[in-house]
């Protein structure tokens, strides 16, 4: 029997690279993204409103490909001041099954269908390729560059995971990984969340962290580009899924990025850890724990840097419980889990925490959404968002996700929503997968880019994933807001 391939050519200058080995071809995908028209100039100016609808929407046109699955702003990898845009369809399938494929979509201040500039197909079955990240400028070259994990690469040792690393240029990532770091043991799932570290030792070059099942690494970058050992690692006391939360920040102010995880407490608390950075790095041993409860089933946290979100000059951090144990299978909510804000200063997170929000989740759904936004009304303030279930009690079945936008002020961060996203399909996975994704259109507030897995397009769960232009709130909307629509092709 003949298997039959078909090849849809792309634009000039799309690139796709397969692993393994690296092979560059010509073929193209059906993949475009489509723009709605633009609603004024930048975003400064007077009337210029957030768009709740999407200005972009990107679908795969292949069925069970799970676009949106994974979403991650990419830095500027051309070095032509727009934000890019990375996106991952882990089922995706191109000649092998289930290998799955990251797409980077280059920031553009034009409107129209535009094809993603980059592909990297998994190239074996059961690659699922699905994380993707920023790893910032890690040679100094001017070009942001990409890190890309691997977790179920099982050359030698099986499920060992490793992670890539593919610098930028002018024509967007390389073809091949420039760095490749792999799992010492079976089942390390290396490279189960990997992304930029900051700059741990003040050498203004940009550093990564990569992490596995019990473990995390921290790499260091040079001229040369990233070392091949870890500058600093920490395992054995970790979460299965502690890769969820590292994140990096300057908690005290001394020009050293900083590095908070996640790890075990007791039975009835979760942690978060500070390692301190350093000249050499970061420190061998946390510095300062914030202790969160764990009552009633809670059984993780996710956590998230922002942008300064009341102009104090220190960074804030965005911590939620996720999760609960304790409830049957299809209840229709939970007790309501709160999501606070930690302000970084002197020795730690300054504690309390305020509280922003409480939301509530469906019984048998546990992922919760946080995170930084950015600057998406360009008032100077970082901005949050939070993705919950939209729990209506008059309603069966399991609740669609909304994605909350709160604003920050001088006076910190509003407890009302100043925008709600929703999908335009029920049950679509809208909200799973959300980020900041950075100025992609070149309008002078940061846009908001969010996945829709199981979105229906063209083909059954193709996936989606929708970008919001940032722009001033229109005020705010508990519980409201217009409703996205995604476009067809």
């Amino acid at each position: 029997m003949t298997t039959m391939r078909s090849e849809i050519p792309i634009p000039s200058g799309g690139r796709r690279a397969r692993l393994p080995p690296a092979i560059v071809t010509s073929a193209g995908l059906l993949l475009t993204l489509t723009g709605a028209a633009a609603a004024g100039g930048p975003c400064s100016e007077p009337g210029s409103r957030l768009d709740v609808a999407p200005s972009y929407v990107l679908q795969a046109d292949r069925p069970g490909a799970f676009l949106g699955s994974n979403v991650s702003a990419a830095g500027d990898v051309d070095g032509d001041g727009l934000a890019d845009l990375l996106v991952a369809a882990p089922s995706f399938e191109n000649g092998e099954e289930s290998e799955g494929a990251i797409f980077l979509f280059l920031g553009t201040e034009a409107r129209g269908r535009v094809a993603p500039s980059w592909v990297l197909e998994g190239g074996r079955p059961g690659a699922f390729l699905l994380w993707a990240s920023a790893a910032g400028d890690v040679n100094g070259d001017g070009f942001d560059d990409v890190i890309v994990g691997d977790p179920f690469w099982s050359v030698g040792l099986e499920e060992r995971g490793r992670a890539m690393l593919f610098p930028g240029s002018p024509d967007g990532p390389a073809l091949e990984p420039a760095w490749t770091i792999e799992g010492d043991r079976a089942r390390r799932h290396l490279g189960g969340r990997v992304g930029g570290a900051g700059d741990v030792n003040r050498d203004g070059l940009a550093d990564v962290v990569v992490s596995g099942s019990g473990v995390v690494l921290v790499f260091l970058g040079s001229s040369a580009g990233l070392a091949t050992a870890p500058a600093w690692s920490v395992q054995g006391e970790l979460p299965s899924d502690s890769g969820r939360g590292p994140a990096f920040l300057d908690v005290n102010g001394d020009g050293f990025d900083d590095l908070l995880v996640a790890v075990f407490g007791d039975a009835f608390s979760q942690v978060v850890s500070l390692y301190r950075g350093y000249p050499l790095g970061l420190r061998p041993r946390s510095h300062a724990d914030l202790r969160l409860p764990a009552e009633g089933g809670n059984f993780g946290i996710a956590f998230d840097p922002t942008q300064d979100v009341d102009g104090d000059g220190a960074p804030e951090i965005v911590v939620g419980l996720i999760g609960r144990l304790d409830v049957p299978h299809g209840s229709p909510c939970c007790p309501p889990e709160p999501v606070l804000l930690f302000e970084a200063g002197g020795r730690g997170l300054r504690e309390p925490g305020s509280l922003i929000h409480q939301t509530r989740f469906h019984g048998d759904l546990v992922a919760l959404g946080i995170g930084g936004a950015g600057d998406v009304n360009g008032d100077g303030f970082g901005d949050l968002m939070v993705a919950e279930h939209a729990v209506d009690p008059n309603a069966g079945g399991i609740p669609p996700i909304r994605v909350l936008l709160f604003a920050g002020s001088a006076g910190g961060v509003a407890t009302a929503p100043a925008a709600v996203l929703r999908g335009d399909q029920p049950l679509d996975g809208f909200g799973e997968a959300a980020a900041a994704a950075g100025d992609f259109d070149g309008d002078g507030c940061d846009d908001v880019v969010v996945g829709a897995p199981r979105h229906d397009g063209a083909q059954v769960d193709e996936g989606a994933a929708f970008v919001f232009r940032g722009g001033a709130f229109a005020g705010p909307a508990p519980g409201s807001g217009a409703r996205g629509r995604a476009s067809r092709r």
